[in-house]
């Protein structure tokens, strides 16, 4: 394994000067995330006005989205 590792090293080192860097990005201009002004939820379908989110202080626990029931 490590043989791979240094013929890896070696060929990028070698088209680096030819391939250049990462690209990263879409390649063309992107706009700004704009929300949604009425998102939906993805499991009910509701607007997420109507959830409920609960967030715990406790970094181990997941943070839960709550949908609205018909009672």
């Amino acid at each position: 394994m490590a043989k791979f590792g240094r013929f890896a090293r070696r060929l990028d080192r070698g088209l680096l000067p030819f391939m250049g860097p990462a690209q990263i990005g879409a390649g063309h201009p992107e706009e700004p995330y704009q929300r949604p002004a009425d998102a939906a939820c993805p499991v009910c379908h509701r607007p997420m006005t109507a959830h409920r989110i609960e967030r715990n202080p406790d970094p181990a626990r997941a943070t839960r989205l709550v949908c609205p029931t018909d009672d």
